[in-house]
Formats: structure tokens, C-alpha cells, sequence
């Protein structure tokens, strides 16, 4: 099993566009993970928000990637994949900065 990962990450490596979309995705999952991390302390402790309030919140956060994945494909076709994922990283840091201005 060892030299089977070992070969699969020797050759995803050696591909350039493998190799930066593993590193790519290897940061996103890490930084949303640091982000989701700290978000409930900052809604929580600074927003002075109930844990209830922060449920709501990140059901809202689950429920809008499931509308925004009924409209991808459209939105795809029409604007093409660097309009998107330049829309996408946009739309994502505004509503991070929304929450992280918010004041109780």
C-alpha cells in the first residue's frame, strides 16, 4: 500500500497541472479548515452571538453551496471557468470581510 501512494504521488507531482491543483486544494481545505476553526469563536465570543445564532449561521453557509450548485453549470456555460472561480474567490472573501467588520 505504501509504494502504491508513493507512485501515485510521484506521478501526480511530475504532471504540472496535477501538481498545482493538489497544492491548490491541499491549501483551500486548509485554510477553510482553519477558518471554520475560528469562526464560531469570532461569532460567538465577538459578535456575542448564541451558539444557537452560529447553528443558524452555518446552516445558511451549507444551504447557500447547495443553491449555488444547482446554478454552477449554468453559470459555467455562460461566463466560462475563470469568470467563475474569480467570482467565487470574490463573492467568498466579501462575505468572510462581512463577518469578520461585524460588530455587536
Amino acid at each position: 500500500m505504501r509504494a502504491e501512494i508513493t507512485e501515485g504521488m510521484r506521478w501526480i507531482f511530475r504532471d504540472p497541472t496535477l501538481r498545482a491543483l493538489a497544492i491548490a486544494t491541499t491549501l483551500l481545505a486548509a485554510s477553510t479548515g482553519m477558518l471554520l476553526a475560528v469562526l464560531v469563536l469570532h461569532v460567538v465570543s465577538t459578535l456575542r452571538a448564541s451558539e444557537s445564532s452560529y447553528g443558524l449561521l452555518f446552516t445558511l453557509y451549507a444551504g447557500g453551496g447547495l443553491v449555488i450548485s444547482t446554478v454552477v453549470a449554468r453559470a459555467h456555460s455562460q461566463w466560462g471557468t475563470r469568470r467563475c472561480l474569480v467570482s467565487s474567490a470574490s463573492l467568498g472573501a466579501l462575505s468572510l470581510l462581512i463577518v469578520a467588520l461585524g460588530r455587536r
